[in-house]
């Protein structure tokens, strides 16, 4: 009789065991359930809110970015590349310039000198190599688009009339036709330094910042110059 009490006792402790079991495995499911659909919840309203506003700015950057350089860049959300690069065209000019510029030729045989005085007007365009990185990054609520452009270059530097000013043959150092297609040569060559160290590039800087917030405007959260790259190959010795 009494092993048979202690049995009863024993299967109740046990069901009662069980059923306490299962009770904490039901709420550990139901929290994670419930976690899941919140989760889920959030997810899919942050979807829908960059699909409310974020679609309509990665248009409007696509098609700023087609106007001002004729091209599409690198776009990127949340650090997910969206769309990839594409240009039809190697190189734009945003801004130009004309100039002009002159050169002193001489040359000494044999104590006999001749001379060339020329000048040139020069066009120099600055802009950008449309194969290098132009990134779009979009993030935030609501989203804004963070610019990056590569540094703009001298893209040419081109002779648009040239006139000999001055000359002078020596008794028998005559000037020639070579003499003065080497005079021109450094003519250009001169012309293209004075470019480079010109503020064209800075200009073109500022153009096209002032084109891509004219066309975005409070959708750029920041337009920024990467710098240029760094040549790493080493030097060659003579």
């Amino acid at each position: 009789m009494k092993n048979s009490s202690n049995a009863r006792l024993s299967l109740a402790r046990s069901i009662g065991v069980c059923l306490v079991i299962l009770t904490l495995f039901g709420g550990v499911v139901w929290c994670f359930r419930s976690c899941g659909r919140e989760t889920g919840r959030l997810a899919t309203g942050t979807i829908e809110e960059f699909k409310d506003a974020g679609i309509g700015i990665l248009q409007a950057t696509k098609a700023a970015f087609v106007e001002v350089l004729q091209l599409t860049p690198q776009i990127s959300v949340n650090n997910q590349i969206i769309v990839n690069q594409t240009s039809p065209i190697a190189e734009l000019g945003v801004v130009s310039k004309e100039f002009g510029f002159k050169t002193h030729f001489a040359d000494t045989w044999l104590h006999s000198e001749k001379t060339m005085d020329l000048e040139a007007n020069f066009r120099v365009k600055a802009g950008f190599d449309l194969h290098e990185s132009f990134r779009v990054t979009i993030e935030g609520q609501p989203p804004k688009a963070r610019i990056f452009l590569p540094q703009p270059k001298i893209l040419s530097c081109e002779m648009i009339s040239d006139a000999i000013v001055d000359q002078s043959h020596g008794l028998w150092n005559i000037l020639t036709a070579k003499d003065h297609q080497a005079a021109l040569e450094n003519m250009r060559k001169g012309a293209q330094q004075q470019a480079e160290k010109s503020s064209l590039r800075e200009e073109a800087k500022a153009e096209i910042e002032r084109k891509l917030r004219a066309l975005l405007g409070d959708r750029v959260a920041g337009i920024a110059f990467e710098p240029a790259p760094i040549n790493l190959q080493p030097a060659k010795h003579e």
